[in-house]
Order: structure tokens, then sequence, then C-alpha cells
């Protein structure tokens, strides 16, 4: 029982600093703090003891901040786990709204809760010294399904405002559709370069796609949004900046290297993009 009530505690009361902190950019540092303590006690609690509407309600409410914090400390994210996966695809709800637990909404999180081990299979697959081939493979092809699914989410998305055009859309789903929307295109934008990566072949065709969705991503910051948006929405713009700040290096003709001189162009191009996206900010879920 007095473990009960020390998570509770904690995940209350982090989950209020939460909500203020969406209003309050000058909190950060109390924020990261707590987010720190509760995403421990959740990972120490287990997925299995999540089982009322209310503790997985708590849950629910910490999934954004805890992968947040794991992007920025360059970690892979406990929540990736498939016991973690399957508690948060237990939330899912049929609602005729969009709201957090629609099921197009967990399904887009899901995946972009993968990047946080992404990035770093990326950067170690990229490795200039020691290339293994069977390891670039592995990572290519899971970036490629996920590639895929992430097109499929939007989809899915698309098909549900096209669905709803008609109707009368309270405004808290058209603050998550902002979000989501964002969070996807700048998502995508990442497995581009992940893909062009690998692929010198769909390289430049690649980052045609990439330099389009950052133009579509700044977009964004001129529409109206929610006063919290700017938690997303900073991390949209660092990313989308940071593919325009590096498009000539990755349209850089390469046809008269040797494709050992090429790979190694190839792992300084994406270290250096990688180390980039975590000074800008990256996803957040």
């Amino acid at each position: 029982m007095r473990c009960v009530l020390i998570f509770e505690l904690i995940t209350n009361h982090s989950t209020d600093i939460y909500t203020n902190q969406m209003l309050e950019p000058s909190r950060t540092a109390e924020y990261v703090h707590h987010i720190n303590g509760s995403a421990l006690v959740i990972q120490r609690r287990t997925p299995s003891r999540f089982k009322t509407e209310y503790e997985k309600m708590l849950f629910h409410a910490h999934i954004g901040p805890i992968f947040s914090e794991a992007l920025m400390n360059n970690q892979r994210c406990y929540l990736e786990q498939p016991e973690w996966m399957r508690l948060y695809e237990s939330l899912i709800e049929d609602t005729p709204e969009l709201t957090d637990r629609s099921e197009v909404v967990i399904r887009l999180r899901m995946r972009i809760l993968g990047l946080g081990s992404m990035l770093p299979d990326v950067t170690d697959a990229m490795d200039p010294d020691f290339p293994d081939s069977g390891q670039r493979l592995t990572v290519e092809l899971k970036a490629r399904e996920t590639h895929g699914a992430l097109i499929c989410c939007l989809e899915a998305y698309k098909e549900h405002v096209v669905r709803t055009s008609m109707a009368s859309v309270p405004q808290s789903e058209l603050a998550l559709r902002r979000e989501i929307y964002g969070t996807a295109l700048e998502t995508l934008c990442i497995y581009k370069r992940i893909l062009a990566s690998f692929c010198e072949a769909e390289r430049l065709q690649l980052e045609i796609e990439a330099q389009a969705l950052a133009a579509r991503l700044l977009e964004l910051q001129t529409q109206p949004a929610p006063r919290h948006s700017w938690i997303y929405s900073e991390q949209e713009k660092g990313v989308a900046a940071v593919v325009q700040m590096t498009k000539d290096e990755w349209e850089r003709d390469l046809s008269e290297m040797g494709a050992e001189e090429r790979w190694r162009v190839a792992c300084e191009r994406w270290r250096r993009f990688n180390r980039y996206i975590h000074m800008e900010g990256a996803p957040g879920v």
C-alpha cells in the first residue's frame, strides 16, 4: 500500500507540473527533475501492475515526457519494450472524436516511440571503420518498415479528417490534430534521412522528400495553435531548420568516389545530422 501511495504522489505531482509547464516554459528545470523521478517510478512498477483505469491514466500521462527525456539524453526508451507497448496498446478506445486514446493516435505514437532505439542503432551501424553489412541490412529493413507504417498512419489520420470535415470539431480535437500531424511529419523527415544514409541510390529522391516535409513543418508554425503548442512546435522548427541547413551536404554528388569513400562520407554525414537533431530537439509524443 505504501508503494502505491508513493507512486500516486509522485505521478500526480509530476502531472501537475507537466500541465503547468505546458503553459509556463520558465519551469523547464523543475519539470525535467520530476519527470526523471516519475519515469523511474513507473519503470520499477512494471507494466503488469497498471490495472485500474486510474493507474493506466497516470501511465498514459507520462508517455510523452518519458520518451522526450530519453531522446534528449540520446538513450533508448524502456517504453519501446514489448510489454510496455502492449500496455499502451490496451489503452485504445473506439470514439467518434479524435482523442489521445483513439487508435490512429496511439498507433502513430507507438511508431514514434521506436525512434528512441532507431537513432542509436543507425549510429552503431554507420561505422566507417567496422562496416557490418548484416547489421546495416537489419537496421535498414527496420527503418523501411517503420517509414511505411508512418505513412499508413498519416493516411488513416487524413481519412479521419476527411470523414469529419462536415462536422463541428471541438477545440480539443483541433489541437490534437495539429500536434500529431506535425509530429508525424517531423518523424517521417528523420526517417527519410535514415534511409538516405543506407541507400545511396535513393538518397537524392529521399532528400527531395525530406526538404518538402521540412518546408511543410515550417508552414505549420504560421497557423493558429494552442498556448502549450510551443512544446512540440519548437522541436518541429528545430528539426526542419537542421534539414534545410544541411541540404547541400545531403545533395552532394558522390559519383566520382569509390564505394568505400562514399560509405565513409555517409557515416560522417549521418553522425553530424544526429548530433544536430539532439541539440535542436527530436519528436515528442
